[in-house]
Order: C-alpha cells, then structure tokens, then sequence
C-alpha cells in the first residue's frame, strides 16, 4: 500500500491511508518505507480485525493524533540529529566557543544551507561552549563548515567534514563525544589554528648584522588578547630561545599589534622609530616584519629594528693662556667605546680619529653606550699634557653623541667639561728627580720646572707602596727634540726599566737581568752606537758588575728595546766583585781599537760607557768604548781607555 498511489483509496498522498474490499480478518500493517528524509516509526508494525462487528476497522480514531507503540497508535515517523566538537587548536585541544558553522543542505528542510551558531542559532543546547547539535534532521549526507573561527583564532586548515544521517545511525557524530579526535578526517574534531609574529633586530643601520640581547613588548598581549606580553630575545617568549636577534613568538591570536623594542642590548641606544605594526589574519597566519634573512631598512612597519651607537667628541688647545685649538695629540679612551674592552688610542688626525684631520677636534663613532675616561697620553710635540690628563664622558640614550664642554667655544680649567689643554716646554728649563729609598710612600719621580722650583708632573713608577727607592735617567728616545725619562728600582722587586714620557706616560719596559733578579739597577742614556738615537746602558746595584747596553729602535714612535739581545754585555769588574756599580755614557772621544786611548780632540758621535764600582773594592772608575768591542762577553772585563782614572 503506498500512500496516495497503489492500495491507497482515496489516491491522496496525505498521511491517511484506507484499504478497501477487505476480507473478514486479523492483519499486520507494516510501514516498510518511510518518507523521503524520515526514519520509519521504531515500532513499524500494527494489527487490526475487520469481523461483522467491525466491518470499518479503523486504528485509533480518525482525524485526531494517537501517540504511542499500541495497535490503536498512529504510525509516527522518526528525524535525526548531527552533532560535533569544536577545539582550540591542535597543540591544545580544549573545547572552544563561539565558531559559526554552515550545513548543507540544510537538514531541517533539505534545500539551501543551515547556519549553526554555537550557543546561539540552531545550537540545540544553546551554550558556547564548542559542543554543537542540530536535531529534527532529515536523514541523508551533509557538509558542516566552520565558516567563522571563534575570535583571535583561523578556521581549521580543513574546514568542512561529511556526515551522513540514516535509519541505522539516525543521531549522527563527528568522531566521538567528549574525546579529542585530532586530524583532518570527516571523524576529527574541528580544530582552530593560531598564528605567530616574528622580527629580526640587527646593529645598526650602517652595520646591519643580526644582534642579540634586545627585549620588546607586544601589545596586546597577542597570547590573550589583554594587556602586554614581554619578549626577550633568546629568553621570555622567544619561541627559538637563542639570543640570535631573530625572534618569534607562536600560538598569536589573530588581531593586529604593536611591537616596540623597550630595551637594546647593552652598549645600544633602541631604534629611532622603536615601534612596528603588525596584523596576524587568515590570509597571513604566520607574520613577519619584513622578510627574514635580509636586512630591512629604514623605519617603516616593514623594516627591520636597527640599534644606534653613540659618539664622543672633544678638542685639544694650546695652553690655558692660548687656548687656539692644537693639532697632534694621542689619547686613550678606557674602556675602549668600540668593544666594551681594553681600551682604544685615538690619535688625531689618525687612528680612530673620525674627521681625519690634525685640527685639535677628535671624534670617535659607534660608540656603545657607557662611561669613559679620556686621557691624554701623548701631547703635540714641544708640550706636556694637560696638568689633569683625564675627562670622564658618558655616552646615553639622552646624550647620544657625548661632547665634553662645548664645541667651538674654548672650556677653560680641568672639570670633565673642560677642553684639554697642554703645557709648552718653550722657556722651561726641567730636571728630574728620583725618590731615596724610604718609608715614604708612594716614591715619586718628579719632573721640576727649573725656574720656579714647580711641579710641573710626578709620577709613582713603581706603585703605590714600593719603598726601595728609584733611579732616573733622562735623554730624547724618541727623536722628537723632547726627553723621556727612564726609571729603574732599587732592590727588593723585580728590576724592570721603564721609559716614561715627561707627562708619566709608559712607553716602554723590558726586564735587562730576567724576571727573577730583584737586586736593583742603574740606569744611563746615551747614543752608544752612532745612529742618532739614544740607546739604554745598565748595571746591576747589588751582584757582578754586568753592564748592558741595550739599543733603541723606534716602531710605530715608540722606543722598543730587545732584552734578550743586548747590543753590549760586559763586565766592568772581574766576576768575584759582587759590589755592583753606577754608569753614565757620553762621548769622550774617540779610539782606533777596543778601549785603545783615546784622542778627545776627535769625537765620533758614539757614547762610551763610564762605570763606577760598588762599595767592595778601592773605588775605581772605568771608561770603556763598546764600538769595536763584540757584541756579547758576559763574563770578560774588556780593557778600559787610557781615559781610566783612579
């Protein structure tokens, strides 16, 4: 019997069906296919008796609804449900609300599409709380497609599953309820995905290699949507956790934000323009400033950040009297503001110096940020330092290019704000002065202005507690017109010479009996070879008379004495005199062979060697000329001149 059709008497397709010419008897109605879209009644079966009594049999009552499983119940058909989950994402798969979902074709009619709100249209349970059903479905097969992730979040890589509705599986699920059912499967989970940000920072604009150390600040916080979230690159939120100068941060919500560097690296000022925006959306999940691997200049919201580095400038003038800028002088700088280490000579009008001219104004650039001390260690020929060599400078975010004083205007005195000024040897008649062995300490070495019986500078050679007393020789080492002065210690420490300028700058050491001898030592300067430039002659204080004469070869300016290979090395007095000695060394004439008399009417420009002996012995004077003598004969006493006196 189909309804309206074969069997059916009134041929209605309308829900009411009637057999007629029916035979007396009991019968078993069946419904065997039920509409299109419904499940057959889940008890299908009903049974009646047309007998005399009645010939019209009827189940239940016509024209009224009879609800139930009973032979008088109507036949009621059976709709079916959909249902499925909706996750954070992959990683953390917690139930998520508030995604949007279409279904096609839409279940409740068949025809066009279904749109499912979590919590709201359609959502059986009305909650947002990633557990969505729709009931009173039709049977047959469906698309669901997440067609609106839940705020801050993409749709899933794979946004649509099928689901198929039947008599044999009429309440239909994605996967299984209340599980995480990962992949991308028409049995998985609907699962969002989060993006990520990433940037590079790099030194400067001039030097642009990635720098690692910088901490920024995101806001909002792209992890919740609130507030501001931290990263410090290779630490709090760097997804890569190296200190590299490339930083990412994953599972970002979608939403646009701003970056900003809030602390550089140490030694760096924070990009001119610290800020960049940046929008995480569906279309470009995985974000990034620029393009990583290369450098981004400039500063729009597509550059990469860029630290800056700092400067510090200063002038040098003649005198406090004269105070005309004064080209020629060498600095130090401490730490060195390039490295953050040792430190770094600035010369002007050469190395380091950024304008490149002997002007008295020098400039250093890409300075690091911190504090420095300035010294003047070399002044300008026919000078002395500044009387107070040192200026201490601080190069900072709100002074990025540090000056001391004031360019172009002279700054008189000796504050950090002070120009540096030099001291002219013109008109100064100086000697020198070393301290006697004593308690008082520290034991200075004294240069003294002749005229006036001023200190012109002083200098503790040897530190701040040596007692043993110093000894000074004074002779131009460097050809400059100007003498160093040349110290050694008396016994008690290890006997280093060393060559000071008149300022008590270090030029030079070097140890002429080896690094365990502490007896003391003389010191002389003279041209022992002829070749213009004074050389160093010592002898021991205490212990065999050995005379060295060490010469003097200018590298670079500077005096550079061999110790290992003294020029001359001698004894003055034979071997079992331990009495030591003093020397000096002048041109006293000249000699045709080793220590022959000499003829002082005829002088050849070479120093010969004067030698005094130690308490020990009758006191002897000895006068030796080492230009024909060999090069090494430690342990002889070489003839003296007929210049010998007693």
């Amino acid at each position: 019997v189909v309804d309206g059709g074969a069997n059916d008497a009134d041929g209605l397709a309308n829900g009411v069906l009637h057999v007629n010419n029916v035979l007396l008897g009991t019968y078993t109605i069946t419904e065997t296919v039920a509409p299109p879209g419904y499940a057959i009644d889940d008890d299908p079966t009903r049974t009646v008796t047309v007998n005399s009594a009645d010939l019209n049999a009827v189940i239940g009552i016509q024209g009224s609804d009879q609800p139930g499983n009973t032979d008088e119940s109507d036949f009621h058909n059976r709709l079916g449900s959909i249902s499925w989950e909706k996750r954070a994402t992959d990683v953390n798969p917690v139930l998520l609300g508030g995604a949007t979902f279409e279904i096609s074709p839409n279940p409740l009619t068949g025809v066009g599409t279904l749109i499912v709100v979590d919590g709201g249209a359609n959502d059986a349970d009305g909650l947002a709380n990633g557990v969505l059903q729709v009931n009173n479905v039709l049977l047959g097969t469906y698309t669901i497609t997440e067609t609106i992730a839940p705020i801050g979040y993409a749709v899933d890589d794979d946004p649509t599953r099928s689901v198929t509705v039947s008599a044999v599986d009429l309440n239909a699920v994605v996967g299984v309820q209340g599980s995480n059912q990962a992949g991308d499967t028409d049995e998985s989970d609907f699962h969002n995905r989060l993006g990520s940000i990433a940037w590079e920072k790099r030194a400067t604009d001039a030097n642009p290699v990635l720098l690692g150390g910088a901490t920024f600040s995101i806001s909002p916080n792209p992890s919740t949507g609130v507030g501001a979230l931290t990263v410090v690159d290779g630490g709090a939120n760097d997804a890569d956790s190296l200190a590299n100068g490339v930083l990412q941060v994953n599972n970002v919500l979608l939403g646009t934000y701003t970056i900003t560097e809030t602390i550089a690296p140490i030694g760096y000022a924070i990009d001119d323009d610290a800020t960049r925006t940046i929008t995480v959306s569906a279309v470009d999940l995985n974000a990034v400033v620029g393009i990583q691997g290369s450098n981004q200049a400039g500063d729009t919201d597509e550059s990469d950040f860029h630290n800056r580095l700092g400067s510090i400038a200063w002038e040098k003038r003649a005198t406090d009297t004269n105070p005309l800028l004064l080209g020629g002088a060498t600095f130090q700088i401490s730490t060195n503001p390039l490295t953050g280490l040792g430190a770094l000579i600035v010369v002007d009008g050469g190395a380091n110096d950024a304008d490149g001219l002997v002007n008295g104004v020098l400039q250093v650039n890409n300075v690091l940020l911190g504090t420095y001390t300035i010294t003047e260690t070399i002044a300008p020929t026919g000078y002395l330092v500044d009387d107070d060599p040192t200026r201490a400078v601080t190069v900072s975010v709100s002074d990025l290019n540090a000056v001391v004083g004031v360019q172009g205007s002279n700054q008189p005195g000796n504050t950090d704000e002070s120009d540096f000024h030099n001291i002219t040897l013109a008109g100064l008649s100086l000697f020198v002065i070393g301290a006697a062995k004593s308690p008082i300490t520290p034991q200075l070495v004294q240069v003294i202005d002749r005229g006036t019986g001023a200190v012109v500078t002083q200098f503790a050679p040897y530190g701040p507690t040596f007692q043993g007393g110093v000894r000074v020789a004074t002779g131009d080492l460097t050809g400059d017109g100007v003498d160093e002065i040349v110290t050694a210690p008396g016994w008690s420490i290890v006997a280093e010479v060393r060559v000071y300028t008149l300022s008590g700058v270090l030029l030079t050491s070097f140890l002429p009996y080896g690094p365990t001898f502490d007896g003391g030592v003389q010191v002389a300067v003279a041209d022992v070879d002829g070749d213009g430039l004074n050389d160093i002659i010592t002898i021991p204080t205490l212990g065999r008379a050995e005379v060295k004469v060490f010469r003097n070869v200018l590298v670079a300016g500077v005096p550079t004495i061999d110790a290992l290979n003294p020029y001359r090395d001698f004894l003055a007095f034979p071997s079992s005199f331990i009495g030591g000695g003093v020397v000096a060394g002048a041109d006293m004439g000249s000699t045709a062979t080793t220590n022959a008399p000499a003829n002082t009417t005829v002088f050849d420009q070479k120093a010969e060697i004067v030698v005094g002996s130690g308490a020990g012995i009758t006191t002897t004077v000895k006068v030796f000329d080492v230009s024909h003598m060999p090069s090494s004969t430690p342990n002889t006493v070489p003839k003296s001149t007929g210049l010998t006196s007693v």
